[in-house]
């Protein structure tokens, strides 16, 4: 695990990121099978959003009756989306992040790949966009990742086509870096075990595992929390996030991708993060009283 020194980790209240009372996506789209419609789909046919959405594609005066602006600036006066969400192809999602943050939204997720996963020029776009929204108050999550889970209040802030299947409530909380393997703990509900929420952190530009475990662990509903790491960015904050799990009672259960050669290149390529040396992260696992596991199985074992 990578270290940075300063002063304690500070993480901010991530309520309304999960659970938002108004949202705008960006790149909402008509067209069968896209990642906007797929989103659309899932916050207005598949799950129970109840809060405000507001529609954002140039291309579309409306969409499935609903009204649809050019941009996030376009809004209406009275319009206050607190989460993003973008879903729009990476060289426009610079442009999308700056009105976000004009506008005043609090939480943008980018959904979009493209980024640092591809390398220096979109290590480059990251921080641009980090700056961006620092400037403005705004925490960004992501980007190249499946979006969120809310399975507690049926709210799908993602793409995936797998949402409507994947809402057996429980008090399992899943943190995640990977959105594939992400996936497959949420099918362990057909072995008993119920989620209160997902949440896979793509590459990380700005709001990093830590702090959906930090989060998870400070929800009264949550009995556990089940991680899929690939690489740790910032050892102390990781490690107060986890601490405030197994510290608070509730279990802490953990599979690390990538422990092998191979398993590292391949953590690289999906989502730019760094594995570390593996028998040096499971000691300081085990020092902060959290469960590793070998494989996915396990993992869900643990929730069950």
């Amino acid at each position: 695990m990578h270290e940075s020194g300063g002063m304690p980790p500070v993480f901010d209240d991530l309520a309304e990121l999960f659970g938002p009372r108004s949202v705008v996506l960006v790149g909402a789209s008509d067209r069968p099978g896209s990642l906007g419609r797929r989103t659309l789909d899932n916050l207005t046919v598949h799950g129970e959003f109840r809060g405000e959405l507001h529609l954002v594609n140039p291309a579309h005066r409306e969409i499935e009756g609903r009204p649809c602006w050019p941009s996030v600036l376009d809004l209406p006066p009275q319009a206050a989306p607190t989460v993003a969400v973008i879903v729009v192809p990476a060289p426009a999602v610079l442009e999308a992040v700056g009105h976000c943050a004009a506008r005043g939204v609090r939480f943008a997720i980018v959904l979009s790949a493209g980024f640092g996963e591809e390398g220096e020029h979109g290590l480059a776009l990251e921080a641009e966009m980090r700056r961006v929204a620092r400037a403005a108050g705004m925490r960004i999550y992501g980007p190249n990742c499946p979006g969120i889970v809310n399975v507690k209040e049926r709210i799908g802030l993602t793409f995936s086509p797998a949402f409507r299947e994947d809402l057996r409530p429980g008090p399992i909380a899943v943190a995640t870096q990977g959105g594939a393997l992400g996936r497959n703990l949420l099918q362990g509900g057909e072995r008993g075990c119920g989620y209160v929420a997902w949440a896979s952190s793509g590459n990380e530009a700005d709001l990093q595992l830590a702090d959906f475990i930090h989060h998870f662990a400070r929800q009264p509903d949550v009995r556990g929390v089940l991680a899929l790491v690939e690489g740790v960015k910032d050892g102390p904050r990781f490690a107060a996030a986890a601490l405030a799990a197994t510290r608070g009672g509730r279990g802490l259960g953990l599979l690390k991708i990538g422990r092998s050669t191979y398993g590292a290149r391949a953590a690289v390529s999906h989502t730019a993060s760094i594995t570390g040396e593996a028998d040096i992260n499971s000691a300081v696992f085990a020092q902060l009283g959290i469960a590793e596991v070998d494989d996915v199985d396990e993992l869900v074992d643990l929730g069950a």
